[in-house]
């Protein structure tokens, strides 16, 4: 059954100025709880502890949603 349906990879590290990391770093510094987040971007309380805790990669949609509520800005440069 495992050569049919092998075991998810864990998401690769980030580099550490990508996008991933500096939202982390944002969430981690809005001292919120991750539950108020979650139910504020609309996302799971799950989804978002296994992004901070790098086991998950989230869509740039959540992303999204999560820069608007810590009151954020995309920029690309």
């Amino acid at each position: 059954v495992q050569e049919e349906f092998p075991p998810a990879r864990p998401a690769s590290p980030p580099a550490p100025d990508s996008l991933v990391e500096t939202l982390k770093q944002a969430i981690q510094e809005s001292d919120r709880p991750v539950l108020e987040l979650s139910k504020e971007a609309g996302v799971s309380v799950n989804l978002l502890t296994q992004f901070l805790s790098g086991n998950r990669d989230i869509p740039i949609t959540i992303a999204d949603r999560l820069v608007s509520v810590l009151g954020l800005k995309l920029t690309v440069s």
